[in-house]
């Protein structure tokens, strides 16, 4: 019957039929191959390169540092700041620091302009400089630990009381070296301070800050799961990830920062419209609680930082922290008109009367109405603010500043408690017998003598002293140097 062999002739019919279709196909195959190829490869070099490119940022910004530095913050959002570890300072070698540059960055192409109001002296372009225990002499060096304000923002290196503390001490064999840190807290300044006091055998450490204690915190600001901000660490280990993770977590800051109902944080320097126009529509539940931790958590800080300077045998000077008197309530954050929301109403009721009738000139008249609104609730910034500008008006100035001091002492968030935090560092200088250098009275004494009033001449903006305010916290503690 022929079986065997009309099977082989089936085989191979099937066999061309097979390669007729493989011929057909295998061109397309072998061209879908290269293109996966082709584009597996570009994106290969797009990735490649957007590392590459997002390393030279990197080596730029810093942004990698920042961002998992602000990931531990958002872990810790809303508690006061720990001691860091020596990690989180980015800074060269085991025992490297980095220092404000004599020399200034190119001037901005922009003014600086900050809730409205121009600033004239500002260069905000400053270099750090990358320094080693070798470069220093034993015994001789000044070490400035602080914030921004110590650190001479936003003015050019020349204007900052370092430089004129280097011109007033370097013909006496000191040298002047400015630690101080933009945006950090005492947590933060611990590892800087302990890196100082364990390896450069410093004279004097001067210590300027507490501007900062609650930078990080904000009532009912969003969180995330511990979970996302693991993964986001891991992921950090690419430049390229860590980039556009950095401008999301910008983004997120920005937003939670805007807060509610349309209020914008910095939106008025000085001043009390936007405070009354943005209240906030309710008071932190445990706000007596946290302004009690922020405290006790700065006071262990400076505690510490003295006991390890005692026991390498450097002298402190403690600054206190002079501000500007007539912030605006709303800074950084909206203002409660009412703790008890019983009496919210009442409360708001007497602060818009009050408000109406400075607007009219009726100074008296809101005066009447803003100690109406502070006998019900007198622990709230607002009324307190317009008592204050209605003393101002009425020319009553010593107890207009003590009443804008009292508006400070009550902001709810950063910048708030700033008499408190003065209390700490008085008591601490001298439960401890460090130096104090009461830059507050010594700003105070200066505009007094003067006929200025609320260190209008002093501070730049929120908080960051002008030349002439440098030169005073230069010449008070070049002073101590002559004893």
């Amino acid at each position: 019957m022929g079986g065997p062999q009309v099977a082989n002739e089936k085989h191979v019919t099937l066999l061309k039929q097979g390669a007729e279709i493989w011929n057909q196909v295998a061109p397309i195959k072998r061209l879908r191959s290269v293109w996966n190829a082709a584009a597996a490869i570009t994106i290969a070099l797009a990735l490649l390169g957007g590392e590459i490119w997002a390393w030279r940022r990197d080596d730029d910004t810093h942004f990698r540092f920042q961002l998992l530095k602000s990931l531990d913050m958002v872990r810790m959002w809303g508690d006061p700041v720990p001691e860091q570890p020596d990690k989180w300072l980015g800074w060269p070698g085991e025992g490297g620091l980095l220092v404000r540059s004599r020399e200034d960055g190119p001037p901005s192409e922009t003014p600086y302009v900050l809730g409205g109001k121009a600033i004239p002296e500002a260069h905000r372009v400053a270099n750090l400089l990358k320094i080693d225990a070798s470069e220093v002499t034993p015994g001789k060096g000044v070490f400035i630990i602080g914030e921004s304000a110590a650190f001479g923002f936003p003015l050019k290196y020349a204007d900052s009381f370092a430089a004129r503390l280097d011109q007033e001490l370097g013909p006496r064999g000191f040298e002047v070296y400015n630690v101080a840190e933009t945006g950090w807290n005492s947590g933060r300044m611990m590892p800087a301070a302990r890196r100082v006091l364990n390896y450069y055998a410093p004279h004097t450490l001067v210590v300027y800050m507490g501007n900062n204690e609650w930078i990080n915190w904000m009532p009912d600001i969003r969180s995330f799961s511990p979970w996302i901000l693991d993964v986001s660490s891991w992921f950090a280990r690419s430049r390229l990830f860590a980039f556009g993770e950095y401008i999301l977590l910008r983004h997120w800051v920005n937003t939670s920062r805007k807060g509610m109902k349309g209020f914008s944080s910095q939106e008025q320097l000085t001043g009390i419209s936007y405070a009354v126009e943005h209240p906030a529509s309710r008071a932190p539940a445990d706000w007596t609680e946290t302004k009690r931790k922020f405290l006790e958590n700065y006071e262990a800080h400076l505690r510490a930082m003295l006991a390890l300077a005692k026991e390498r045998g450097v002298r402190v000077l403690l600054l206190t922290v002079p501000f500007n008197y007539k912030l605006s309530p709303a800074w950084k954050i909206p203002q409660p008109l009412a703790f008890d929301p019983r009496n919210k109403a009442a409360v708001e009721a007497r602060v818009q009367e009050a408000y109406q009738a400075y607007l009219r000139g009726d100074s008296a008249g809101a005066l009447r109405a803003a100690e109406a609104a502070l006998a019900i609730e007198p622990s709230v910034p607002v009324p307190r603010y317009l008592k204050a500008a209605a003393l101002e008006k009425l020319n009553r100035f010593p107890e207009s500043e003590a009443e804008y001091a009292l508006v400070r002492e009550n902001m709810i968030g950063n910048l708030g408690s700033i008499l408190s935090i003065n209390e700490v560092i008085r008591r601490v200088a001298a439960e401890t017998g460090a130096e104090l250098v009461d830059v507050v009275k010594l700003f105070d004494r200066d505009e007094h003598m003067r006929g200025k009033y609320f260190n209008e001449t002093l501070i730049l903006d929120d908080c960051h002293p002008t030349p002439r305010g440098h030169q005073l916290i230069a010449n008070a503690i070049a002073a101590r140097f002559l004893k």
